[in-house]
């Protein structure tokens, strides 16, 4: 069994399991590629398999996916510092240092969003 890519007008339209000795044939104007990598969506250009651009949606979806996995990272830092503010006792440097760092990177990751 071979995986391979269904193209139609340079566009991949399906990806499937075949055997090349069973004789099928591609949907007349499609041609057909062996391809490990090939997903549907997929451009060809005679020699290569280039995936389509994300969509604003899909770009932001991801940024907050790690948006959200910075501000859970934070959360222990941030209960240090405010459990030694509420004893009266100066944060430890590391937690502060913890907590900037991580909010750099959510700046940073907010500064990417596509509006």
């Amino acid at each position: 069994m071979i995986r391979t890519a269904i193209i139609e007008a340079g566009i991949v339209t399906n990806v499937v399991m075949r055997d090349p000795r069973d004789g099928w044939m591609p949907p007349e104007g499609c041609v057909i590629v062996a391809s490990e990598t090939a997903g549907v969506g997929d451009t060809w250009d005679g020699s290569a398999f280039t995936p389509p651009m994300p969509t604003a949606e899909q770009i932001n979806r991801a940024l907050r996916a790690r948006l959200a996995e910075t501000d859970a990272r934070s959360i222990r830092p941030l209960r240090s510092i405010l459990d030694a503010q509420a004893a009266g006792q100066p944060p430890d440097p590391a937690d502060v240092s913890i907590l900037a760092g991580l909010k750099a990177q959510a700046d940073a990751l907010r500064a990417e969003l596509v509006v």
